[in-house]
């Protein structure tokens, strides 16, 4: 898997869980979501990472901070 495009769904902390194990997500769209901070760590950054959408999210910095260092990332919102 490389893309989840979550955005608007129902999704929580616990639903990313499923996606513990894809280390080659290259889109991350969790937008308008309950996710939080500990959801979003379930995803593990990773070098791949080029596209994160978080707003309307109860996620932080503290969530976000692992991803700020992939050196592909060029979109965050």
């Amino acid at each position: 898997i490389t893309s989840l495009w979550l955005g608007g769904t129902g999704v929580t902390d616990a639903g990313l869980a499923a996606f513990e194990n894809c280390p080659q997500l290259v889109y991350i769209d969790v937008k308008k979501t309950r996710v939080t901070d500990a959801g979003l760590r379930r995803l593990r950054p990773n070098p791949f990472v080029q596209q994160l959408f978080v707003s309307n999210t109860a996620i932080g910095d503290t969530g976000v901070g692992p991803f700020a260092g992939s050196p592909r990332l060029a979109l965050f919102d």
